[in-house]
């Protein structure tokens, strides 16, 4: 839930947590009640009936909260509800209240200054009943809507809530949701894909989020009642949040393969397999550096810019030694950059423009948390091979977003099959390798196959020697401005993809630099450079 478009939802379009929400709210007064309304199946909100309810919704807030005919209509009243549930406390020692703006490192005396949006995380355990709610809210509008999802034990599900007007509440599905014909790719599941939580910037540094290594200054907030409201003062920096979110990630997608292959069957294999091949969601990372800086130190660019780290080095187990230290490229290359294609943040709505890049530099799209602990799940759960899987992740390894080489071997996963392992790998890697008599080497196709034909330890060396001749000709290339303004361009078309899909719901538009380059879908070869 948490991303941003006011009447979508909540968060930065770098976070979020519960519920992306597609429809506009209602003008008149509604009843106190419990809805239902899961977009994509139902037409509009009913009232949901006592034993759909007493069915579906046995998670804290459900059965504890709204089943009790308790509806609360604040931020305030929903903590009180959940605080009175008598066992939730905070993810840490403080309160766990996370803060997260676009806006946050701009001062309020900037004119013209940009839309202002702040928005709070809140988490709660529920140790006695192994569950979790996590709660959005806007900092300054105390009785604006509330989104929330709360784990479900008894399902092994995530329960998605929306108070869009008080004093109703809808259920807007669960985890299975994301995936249900219908419902996927709509309402929440837009940016769920996963149907879980979703931060975009996980990772440090953390470009928008209150941390430890970037503060939100009161001095950027100009309504007194989020400076001093308490929301904003006793709020915790995100660094602790990015393991207790991470963990129950992991949670859910583990819950999730294993109901999909519960029976020995696969009905939707595509569907499952889909986050080895295709971007289904993304993550944002950037430089450690600063991008304004006084010092003239290199600027260090994140490895998962280059190549999906998590996935080929934490997953697949590849040796990575080969590659040293993060990439860098020298400041004055980064500066001239800067410039010569015209960077700025904007926002059209209020004439505000301000000249270079986001407060960490280098600020781009890469594969995502959830889509890599999916692989790992599928490895773990004897769906795929790791040969299988390692063969497909290093075809077009240098994209590790929106490659459209990978994506077009999804097609040869059978609609359904029997619940995966090495037979169902097998007659996969048959129909490619078959189609390879009509194709040439470096099609998708002909790159899985040179892969997949080594027996495990070639595949683990081949696959090392693969990355490391590529880093070395990508370092090569970040020593000259060519090289760096072809990065550049590359990094402006994954940041126009990210743009132009749901994944991106800010409406302010502060999110991502603007610069002066053409739209283009361009693509990293593995001897570092950049083609359409």
């Amino acid at each position: 839930m948490l991303q941003m478009k006011r009447r979508l939802v909540l968060s930065v379009a770098a976070a979020t947590l519960v519920c992306a929400i597609h429809t506009d709210s209602k003008s008149q007064d509604p009843p106190a009640q419990l809805n239902r309304f899961v977009e994509g199946i139902d037409p509009d909100e009913t009232p949901m009936p006592a034993d759909q309810a007493a069915a579906e919704l046995n998670d804290p807030w459900g059965a504890l909260v709204l089943r009790k005919g308790v509806f609360p209509n604040t931020i305030e009243d929903a903590l009180k509800a959940i605080d009175g549930l008598g066992q939730c406390t905070s993810t840490q020692d403080k309160d766990s209240n996370f803060f997260v703006s676009e806006s946050g490192r701009i001062p309020a005396n900037v004119v013209p200054g940009p839309g202002r949006e702040f928005r709070m995380v809140i988490c709660r355990t529920v140790p006695n009943a192994s569950s979790v709610i996590f709660m959005s809210a806007p900092a300054g509008d105390r009785a604006g809507f509330i989104e929330l999802m709360s784990w479900d034990e008894s399902k092994k599900a995530f329960n998605f809530y929306r108070r869009p007007r008080a004093p109703s509440w809808d259920w807007k599905g669960d985890t299975n949701a994301a995936f249900a014909a219908g419902s996927a790719g709509n309402g929440c599941f837009a940016c769920h894909a996963h149907g879980e939580p979703l931060i975009k910037e996980l990772h440090r540094p953390w470009n928008n989020w209150q941390s430890e290594v970037s503060t939100i200054p009161p001095e950027a907030i100009p309504d007194q009642t989020i400076r001093d409201g308490p929301l904003f003062t006793r709020r915790s920096d995100f660094n602790l949040l990015e393991p207790f979110i991470s963990n129950w990630m992991r949670i859910g997608v583990a819950a999730h393969v294993a109901a999909a292959v519960k029976g020995g069957t696969l009905s939707a294999a595509p569907d499952l397999l889909r986050p080895l091949f295709e971007t289904t969601i993304a993550n944002l990372d950037s430089s450690h550096s600063e991008s304004v800086s006084f010092r003239n130190l290199p600027l260090d660019l994140p490895f998962s810019f280059f190549l999906n780290n998590d996935l080929l080095g934490n997953v697949l187990e590849i040796d990575l030694s080969g590659l040293g230290t993060s990439p860098t490229v020298a400041r004055n290359l980064y500066q001239a950059a800067l410039t010569k294609f015209d960077f700025h943040l904007g926002d059209d709505t209020t004439g505000f423009s301000r000249p270079g890049d986001t407060f960490f530099a280098f600020f781009v799209p890469v594969a995502a948390f959830a889509d890599t602990q999916t692989v790992d799940q599928l490895i773990k759960q004897s769906v795929v091979t790791w040969h299988f899987a390692t063969s497909v992740a290093m075809v077009d390894f240098p994209n590790p977003v929106f490659s459209a080489l990978r994506s077009s071997l999804l097609q040869y996963v059978p609609a359904s099959a029997p619940a995966g392992g090495k037979d169902f790998c097998q007659a996969i890697a048959d129909k490619i390798l078959a189609a390879t008599a009509t194709l040439p080497a470096d099609s998708a196709e002909g790159r899985f196959a040179d892969y997949w034909n080594l027996s495990e330890d070639q595949l683990k060396a081949r696959a090392a020697k693969d990355l490391a001749d590529y880093f070395a000709s990508v370092r090569q290339r970040l020593g000259t401005s060519d090289g760096f303004d072809d990065y550049t361009r590359l990094a402006e078309s994954r940041r126009d993809r990210f743009a132009r899909s749901n994944l991106d719901e800010s409406e302010l538009k502060l999110l991502l630099p603007k610069t002066d380059i053409p739209p283009a879908d361009l693509r990293m070869d593995a001897d570092g450079t950049v083609t359409p």
